[in-house]
């Protein structure tokens, strides 16, 4: 008999956590329009803190674009690069843009987390490749490379992002 109720007790606890009877709110779930607006935020150098990187990205239906301020125009612009890719899934974003110039070519990389309502965690590698020999690998070209990361935070329109930063 006592066995029969435990077994039931088990049952019961095993339905309510995996069913939806006991809900916990630990875990913050995005959706595709979870990133939609814009996201500011200074990025520290992981090896250098004292080296920041301030980012600005616009996201809309799971594409995302870097934005850059334009002194002339005093206000934010897209870049334009060669090529760009946006990949959501759940909780992730990733988002590549990549140029190449005379003598170098660079990849800019963003895995961006959603971690709670408003708040994304940014992680971004700058590679460079410059067509330069490196001068520790005879017959290779130079590259580079820095790791940034930090928050962003969310503005809901182009204007709240303008009132917030240039205010």
């Amino acid at each position: 008999m006592k066995l029969k109720h435990n077994i039931r007790i088990a049952v019961l606890a095993f339905v309510a956590l995996f069913i939806g009877i006991v809900e916990v709110d630990a875990q913050f779930v995005a959706n595709l329009g979870s990133y939609d607006g814009y996201w500011a935020g200074s990025l520290k150098n992981v090896q250098n803190e004292e080296s920041t990187n301030y980012l600005v990205l616009r996201i809309e239906n799971g594409k995302a674009k870097r934005l850059f301020y334009d002194e002339d125009k005093q206000d934010f612009e897209e870049g334009d690069f060669e090529k760009e890719m946006t990949s959501v899934v759940g909780n992730n974003l990733s988002y590549v843009w990549m140029n190449s110039g005379g003598i170098w070519s660079e990849t800019q990389s963003h895995s961006l987390s959603y971690l709670k309502d408003q708040f994304l965690w940014c992680v971004m590698v700058r590679q460079v490749n410059n067509a330069k020999e490196d001068e520790e690998v005879e017959g290779i070209n130079n590259e580079w490379n820095i790791v940034y990361e930090g928050s962003l935070n969310f503005y809901r329109s182009r204007q709240a992002l303008r009132e917030a930063l240039l205010d």
